[in-house]
């Protein structure tokens, strides 16, 4: 897998699980996992010796589905 692993909680601290994501990850990235789409609101790099690269806290993106129809 290409990028970093890391950690995803949400805002209630509940575990959503590993993640590979593009590195670096910033706050205000989207995430897409198989359940759904976050945006993120922390990063808490780990050290080299860590199992993922950072823990990250998102919450869910809520993106709208927009479709445009051609005249």
């Amino acid at each position: 897998m290409l990028g970093a692993r890391v950690r995803l909680h949400d805002l209630h601290r509940d575990d959503l699980g590993i993640a590979h994501v593009p590195w670096p990850v910033e706050v205000g990235d989207l995430i897409a996992t198989e359940e759904d789409v976050y945006r993120v609101v922390d990063v808490i790099k780990t050290g080299r010796e860590a199992p993922v690269a950072a823990l990250l806290k998102v919450r869910r993106a809520g993106l709208a589905l927009v479709a445009r129809l051609s005249p």
